[in-house]
């Protein structure tokens, strides 16, 4: 849970809680009134202002630095998720907000990643919000919309895909730490993304755009080795691993006919070898 229930009790019961919860009104109030058809600067400044006085709200709160981190990350996530949506209306109409609100939600988006880092329940529900919110950015874009952007279109782009990409094993490791799962365990949960990236590389979305496939099999590579080293001290897992990562291989090799991925297949064959005779 992100705020356990005996700690909310002793919240809503503290003088200090009332007036979070005033400002936290007034919040969502002003919230409301940026979204009505108000001039752009005051829907800006409503937009910058609000994660401002949310946050101020939350260090009102007699709670622990711990469940003030899991606030601060779930309200920046949610937000970032808020902001999206407004930015997607927005950008039906005359798409003047577009470059107020998404800086704030890659910055927001940023904030409640580096909150939930050592927070691992809070991260399985903000690291899911912003890669939805990623998700969504780069399917709006590549459909056409937020138009406005300009050449910035396809950087955006490119940051919405290499956010998700970096954040699903983050996520599934912090699902699995949430149960208090074993080191090995979550390890191997992690292993099918390797596969998938690969996938996507060759598939949807590696062949809208070459920088896509790159990035997609650059973290691959990064997961493969990374990986490889802690597969290395059992010589059983690093048989299994080594041997289906040889397959991938030898598959982009037969597929793309690269030099790299056929040097990539021989030097797994070799460890195989190695390791059946070693």
């Amino acid at each position: 849970m992100l705020l356990p229930i005996n700690q909310i009790t002793q919240v809503l019961g503290s003088s200090d809680a009332l007036a979070a919860g005033g400002l936290l009104a007034l919040s969502i109030g002003f919230l409301t009134l940026t979204t009505q058809r108000l001039s752009v600067i005051t829907s800006a400044l409503g937009a910058i202002g609000l994660p401002f006085v949310l946050f101020f709200a939350v260090e009102l709160l007699p709670v622990s630095s711990s469940v003030s981190g899991s606030l601060t990350a779930s309200i920046a996530a949610i937000l970032a998720a808020i902001y999206t949506a407004w930015m997607t209306h927005n950008a039906s109409e005359d798409g003047q907000l577009i470059w107020t609100l998404l800086p704030l939600v890659i910055i927001l988006s940023g904030l409640s990643i580096l909150a939930s880092l050592f927070l691992a329940q809070t991260a399985v529900v903000t690291y899911a919000i912003v890669m939805g919110v990623a998700s969504w950015v780069f399917w709006q874009i590549h459909q056409g919309q937020f138009e406005r952007l300009g050449a910035w279109r396809s950087p955006v782009a490119g940051l919405a895909l290499l956010v998700v990409i970096i954040l699903l094993p983050m996520w599934k490791s912090a699902i699995f730490n949430s149960l208090r799962a074993s080191y090995g365990l979550t390890l191997w949960a992690t292993v099918p993304l390797i596969p998938l990236y690969h996938w996507a590389a060759n598939t949807w979305p590696g062949r809208l755009k070459v920088g896509y496939r790159k990035a997609l099999h650059a973290m691959a590579l990064v997961m493969t080795f990374g990986m490889g080293v802690f597969m290395s001290f059992d010589p059983f897992s690093a048989f299994f691993f080594f041997g289906m990562m040889t397959l991938i291989w030898v598959w982009e090799a037969n597929l793309s006919k690269s030099k790299f991925w056929i040097v990539m297949a021989a030097l797994g064959a070799i460890q195989l070898i190695l390791g059946m005779f070693g």
